[in-house]
């Protein structure tokens, strides 16, 4: 069944948000009806004028959603005062990495909308505390050899110092990048030195429990080197696993 009338009104200030009952509610609603979202679920760590939803940023809001056929999506909305016109930039990019098995995986997209299927994790930062070192190690073998296949096709993601915002770790393990809103196309992409920048934070409890949990040998200038090489080509994706032995 379609998104009836009243659940359209329920849902019309995060449709046009930041401005309440636009005219553009109508407009917005045939778009996403034609895109094949059913309706909109309350859930999610963050409150938006009352709605528990996925996720906000300055340029849209992230809601779960249900798709047709009943596929469980994450639906993002670009905001009206959003500094971006469109977010087909971002489904482009998408698509790009989509093909090389990295990021959420996108189902349908238009001007306001991005739909991809909803990933059931929890932040990275969060799944560190509770698992061992051997999953710790696993799984961080496969956030790196994604961040690697970023650099090598010029994809930078940019906001991977805040990763705990930005990668979502399954239930089996496997991670997922999202987020790519900020992302930019650049051959000289170094995903993987801003990721593991926080290691060279010694005020991060986070990097503290890592190098605990997994003995990491390294120092932290070796750590600062092995990162420069990589940014100059002279450092292969062997050299950054090391970094966590």
């Amino acid at each position: 069944m379609d998104l009836l009338l009243e659940e359209i009104r329920e849902w019309a200030q995060i449709i046009t948000y930041p401005v309440p009952y636009s005219e553009e509610l109508f407009r917005r609603v045939t778009e996403f009806r034609m895109l094949g979202i059913k309706r909109f679920i309350e859930e999610g760590g963050v409150e938006v004028l009352g709605k528990r939803v996925l996720g906000k940023g300055t340029v849209g809001i992230v809601v779960r959603a249900e798709f047709i056929g009943g596929t469980s999506v994450a639906v993002k909305i670009r905001r009206l005062d959003a500094s971006r016109a469109t977010l087909l930039r971002e489904a482009r990019i998408l698509h790009k990495i989509n093909a090389l098995n990295v990021g959420p995986r996108l189902i349908a997209a238009s001007r306001n909308f991005l739909v991809w299927k909803f990933v059931e994790g929890v932040p990275l930062d969060e799944w560190i505390l509770k698992s061992s070192a051997t999953e710790i190690r696993l799984t961080f073998s496969l956030i790196l050899s994604q961040l690697w296949t970023l650099d090598r096709i010029g994809v930078a993601h940019n906001e991977l110092s805040r990763f705990k915002d930005h990668i979502l770790i399954q239930r089996d393990g496997t991670p997922v990048i999202i987020d790519f809103e900020s992302s930019s196309e650049n051959k000289f992409a170094s995903n993987i030195p801003q990721f593991l920048g926080f290691l060279l934070n010694e005020n991060s409890r986070l990097a503290r429990i890592l190098y605990e949990k997994l003995g990491v040998k390294k120092s932290r200038e070796e750590i600062v080197q092995t990162l420069r090489n990589y940014k100059k080509g002279r450092a292969s994706l062997y050299d950054i696993y090391a970094l966590l032995e």
